[in-house]
C-alpha cells in the first residue's frame, strides 16, 4: 500500500497526536444577529435546539408560559413572529409591540408570552415550533426556532360512541321484518361501538333488554328478556343487536333498552335506546286461537267458534281436515290479510256432533289447511266433555244432511241443457223412423 503524504500525516495525527503539521480547520465565530431566550423551568435543550416544555396538564384548562429574548451581538435588531402552530397563540409583552419587537445589545431584553387553551377529550400530545425572523441594522438576517411542546390529560373517564354511524343515541326502526324469509337480507341489526379515550376505566353496562331482541358481545349472547342488569364490561367493545323474527312475535313491537356508563358527561350516564319493528309476512300466516272447552249432552248438537289470525300480507283461505267424524266446518271464509301492523282476522265455526261420541271428555287437534300458507297447516285444540242424557231419554239421531241446493243461475243451465240433449234425441228418432 502506498500512502501519499498528507495521508501519512493525517494518520499520525489521528493515532499518535502529532500536531506538528498546522491545521487546515479554523473556528470563526459566525456574523449576524445572535438572540438568547431564557425561562424559569420551561426551557430544556432538544434534539433540534431549544424547547419550551409545558409538560402534562389536566383539559380542559389554559396554559401561560414566559420567555426572555435578549440580544447577544453588537447591533439592535428587530425580532418577528414569523410562524405558529395553530394550537398555540404568541405575543410580546412590550408596550406598542404586536408580531414585532426592537432587541438592543446588552439590555435585559423582551419578554414573549405563550399562550395554550385545551380542551381534548383523548389523551392528547402537541408539539410545534415558533419560527422568529431576525434581522440587524445592516441587513443580516437569520431565522430562529423554539419547539414547544404539551400533553394534555383528562382525570374522569370519557367515551367515544358510535351509534350506527351516529355520535349520539337516535330511535331505531328494522322495519317490516318477514319471519318466513332467511336469506341474507333479513339479517338485520344494530352495531354500537365504545371507545375510551382516557386512561380512566370507562365502565358500561346494559339493563332491561325487551323480549323480541338478542344482544351479541365477543361471542357473549343475551336472548331477551332480561330484567335490570345483565352485562357490565370496561371500554373499548362494540355490540351487536338484532330482533327475534319468530311467529311468537308477530306484529308491531317496540321496546327500550337502557346504557349506563360512568362517564363524565350527564348526557352519556343514562341512555335509554329505543327500539321498534313490524314482523308480518309476505305469504298467509295464521294463527288461531284456542276455542274454550265446552261441556253439553250427548243428544245436542252444538259448536265452538275459533278465532284465526292471518299476520301475512296476503288473504288465506283454509279448510278442515277433521279427526273424527263427529267434527265439521261449517263454512270455509276467506282470512283476510294483515294491514298497518294489525292482523287480519275471521271466525271460524266447527260443528260438533255429540251423538257421535262416547260420554266422556274428549280432545281433538283440528288441524286447519291454509293455502299457500306458511306453514300450510295450523293446529287448533279443542276439548269437549259428552254427558249421557238422563236415563228413558232416548238419544236423538245424528242430524240428517240435507242435499245441496244449486245456484239458481246453475239449475237453469242445466235444465236447458237437458231440455237440449232430449230435443236432439227425438229428432234423432224421427229423421230414423
Amino acid at each position: 500500500m502506498k500512502l501519499s503524504h498528507e495521508a501519512f500525516v493525517g494518520l499520525k495525527r489521528h493515532f499518535l497526536g502529532a500536531l506538528t503539521e498546522p491545521p487546515r480547520l479554523w473556528l470563526v465565530p459566525a456574523s449576524g444577529p445572535r438572540l438568547l431566550f431564557t425561562a424559569r423551568g420551561v426551557l430544556r435543550g432538544g434534539e433540534r435546539g431549544c424547547v419550551a416544555d409545558f409538560g402534562t396538564v389536566e383539559s380542559p384548562g389554559k396554559e401561560l408560559r414566559t420567555l426572555w429574548v435578549s440580544n447577544l451581538g453588537e447591533e439592535t435588531v428587530t425580532a418577528t413572529l414569523q410562524e405558529l402552530p395553530p394550537w398555540l397563540a404568541a405575543r410580546w409583552l412590550q408596550p406598542g409591540a404586536e408580531d414585532v419587537v426592537h432587541l438592543t445589545p446588552g439590555e435585559k431584553g423582551a419578554e414573549l408570552e405563550l399562550a395554550v387553551e385545551h380542551d381534548y377529550l383523548e389523551d392528547t400530545a402537541l408539539d410545534g415550533t415558533i419560527r422568529l425572523l431576525v434581522q440587524d441594522l445592516s441587513g443580516n438576517r437569520c431565522s430562529e426556532e423554539i419547539q414547544v411542546r404539551l400533553a394534555t390529560r383528562r382525570t374522569q373517564p370519557l367515551g367515544r360512541y358510535d351509534f350506527q354511524g351516529f355520535p349520539e343515541p337516535h330511535p331505531v326502526d328494522f322495519g317490516v321484518l318477514d319471519p318466513t324469509n332467511s336469506g341474507p337480507e333479513a339479517l338485520v341489526s344494530y352495531t354500537l361501538s365504545i371507545q375510551n379515550l382516557t386512561s380512566i376505566p370507562l365502565v358500561v353496562s346494559f339493563a332491561d333488554l325487551p323480549p323480541w331482541l338478542v344482544f351479541e358481545v365477543d361471542g357473549y349472547s343475551r336472548r331477551g328478556s332480561a330484567k335490570g342488569r345483565f352485562f357490565e364490561r370496561a371500554a373499548p367493545f362494540q355490540v351487536e343487536i338484532r330482533p327475534i323474527r319468530t311467529p311468537q312475535f308477530l306484529g308491531t313491537q317496540h321496546g327500550r333498552l337502557c346504557l349506563w356508563t360512568n362517564d363524565a358527561r350527564p348526557s352519556f350516564q343514562m341512555v335509554d335506546l329505543q327500539f321498534s319493528a313490524r314482523i308480518e309476512a309476505n305469504r298467509p300466516l295464521l294463527r288461531a286461537l284456542p276455542p274454550e272447552p265446552i261441556r253439553t249432552v250427548s243428544t245436542e248438537p252444538c259448536s265452538v267458534e275459533t278465532v284465526v289470525e292471518n299476520w301475512g300480507q296476503s288473504p288465506a283461505r283454509v279448510s278442515l281436515r277433521a279427526p273424527d267424524p263427529a267434527i265439521e266446518l261449517a263454512e270455509r271464509p276467506v282470512v283476510p290479510g294483515a294491514v298497518g301492523g294489525q292482523p287480519g282476522r275471521a271466525t271460524l265455526r266447527i260443528q260438533i256432533f255429540p251423538v257421535r261420541l262416547s260420554p266422556g271428555p274428549h280432545t281433538f287437534s283440528l288441524n286447519l289447511r291454509v293455502e299457500g300458507g306458511v306453514p300450510p297447516e295450523v293446529t287448533v285444540p279443542v276439548r269437549i266433555d259428552v254427558i249421557a242424557p238422563p236415563e228413558g231419554e232416548a238419544a236423538l239421531p245424528p242430524p240428517i244432511r240435507q242435499p245441496t241446493r244449486l245456484p239458481p243461475a246453475v239449475a237453469v243451465a242445466a235444465l236447458f241443457v237437458l231440455l237440449l240433449l232430449i230435443a236432439i234425441i227425438v229428432l234423432a228418432v224421427q229423421g230414423h223412423f
